[in-house]
């Protein structure tokens, strides 16, 4: 059902002042009315269809489809009764995570729209069954998806459809019977920068500037990441640049730190390099039409860093390559030596949970725990005999002297020949006794 009405004012969809209408919903007794203007044969149409339902954030959805230059009344009508889709609700769910401030927004609509729209895009939303999902989540893990990916995907289609859920659109959210499939994948952290390192690339005067800056303040003021960077500005900053309110982009929750008195001076000089402005963005954009303004979030420094440590020197193969045991460096690992190095210098456990912005203690245990439980306690090491060094040099093929006193001494004759392979020992154990065997040969 539509009905239409021709406007007087403007043109093309517009109103006087210029700005293009969006149409608005309108409530009757058989459901929600969209109220829509079209351009026809040169003069603007406001056009009311009745879009089926009766519920407001299905209307919304549906209000969406109708913002185009369609003028076929029968296509309008046919476009408004068509069930709501997944991209159709991303786009409404995406808009809303917005409006609300999230953080990683952006980011989870990039996801979706990459492994989930392909696959549920085109479904209505009431159709979707927990295989669907399941199917989402098997080709992510195909496609090389790390478990964390792909609980983060399965979390932004809970986050799509649990609203629908809750607005009463469908009777269930099908992603509450899903589970994350089980992925095979090694511990492999990424590598951090030593102080020396970081000391070294600080120092190099061929290092860009900027990446100086982003890694000193990283690294020094709460282990900011660089969507906190990013959206740093100058006002952020005390008088003197004592103190530092921190964004904390991921939390929503600004955090006012100390900036630690050696840190001031290049600030400063940072501040002053851009004119000593009196606010905008501490990181800006340097080149293109953009320039002046403030960084994007997904605007990654890791490349960036990685060639300025290679002018700088350094080299260890670790921060540059990929391995079984660890994965080469990126810019948030200036964050992660920020916690190690409070971990290491025995700061509370809630202490660093505040300066870090960390939300569970749970995250800054594990720095702890990759700082310091290491070595085995003195306590917990057995008694051992001691090895006497090399009596002269050049004698390293040589089999070295066992000694039970400490290394140096006589030593008891009979526990180094007790600790030797095969001296009356006893095993049955076949490769044990293998190399029993070569060491007696």
């Amino acid at each position: 059902m539509t009905e239409q009405k021709v406007a007087t004012n403007g043109s093309n969809g517009r109103h006087p002042g210029g700005r293009p209408r969006k149409g608005s919903l309108v409530w009757a007794k058989s459901g929600w009315r969209a109220r829509v203007t079209v351009d026809v044969d040169g003069e603007r149409v406001r056009q009311v269809v009745d879009l089926g339902t009766a519920n407001r954030a299905a209307a919304r959805a549906k209000l969406a489809r109708l913002r185009g230059e369609t003028v076929d009344s029968a296509a309008r009508v046919q476009a408004a009764a068509a069930p709501l889709t997944f991209a159709e609700a991303l786009a409404e769910a995406h808009g809303r995570w917005t409006a609300e401030g999230l953080a990683s927004a952006d980011d989870r609509r990039r996801k979706l729209d990459r492994y989930a729209v392909p696959t549920l895009g085109a479904k209505p939303v009431a159709e979707i069954r927990p295989a669907d999902v399941r199917a989402v989540l098997d080709e992510a893990r195909a496609a090389g998806q790390s478990r964390a990916s792909l609980v983060h995907i399965k979390n932004g289609i809970g986050a799509v459809l649990g609203q629908l859920w809750r607005d009463e659109i469908i009777a269930e959210n099908p992603v509450a019977r899903v589970r994350v499939p089980r992925v095979r994948e090694p511990e492999r952290p990424r590598a951090v920068l030593t102080d020396e390192e970081l000391r070294q690339l600080l120092a190099h005067p061929d290092v860009d500037l900027e990446i100086k800056m982003a890694v000193l303040i990283s690294r020094t003021v709460g282990g900011m990441r660089s969507g906190d960077l990013y959206a740093l500005d100058w006002t952020s900053f005390g008088e003197g640049f004592a103190t530092c309110k921190v964004p904390r982009r991921k939390t929503g929750k600004p955090q006012e730190l100390e900036v630690h008195e050696a840190v001031r001076p290049f600030v400063a000089a940072w501040w002053q390099g851009h004119g000593c402005p009196v606010a905008g963005p501490v990181f800006p954009v340097r080149r293109g039409p953009r320039a002046g303004e403030p960084k994007r979030p997904g605007n990654s420094m890791a490349d960036r860093l990685r060639r300025e440590l290679v002018k700088a020197g350094v080299l260890r193969h670790e921060l540059h390559h990929d391995s079984d045991t660890s994965r080469k460096v990126d810019f948030h690992s200036t964050r992660r030596a920020y916690s190690t190095a409070l971990a290491r210098a025995n700061v509370n456990a809630q202490v660093a949970q505040v300066l870090a912005g960390h939300r569970d203690p749970k995250v800054h245990q594990r720095y702890v725990a990759a700082a310091t439980i290491r070595a085995l306690p003195e306590a917990a090491l057995p008694p051992l005999p001691t090895l006497a060094p090399a009596a002269a040099e050049g004698e390293l093929g040589h089999e070295p002297c066992l000694n039970s006193a400490g290394a140096g001494g006589g030593g008891d004759v009979n526990a180094v020949e007790s600790f030797r392979a095969g001296r009356g020992a006893r095993t049955r154990d076949p490769q044990l006794g293998k190399l029993m065997l070569y060491r007696l040969s």
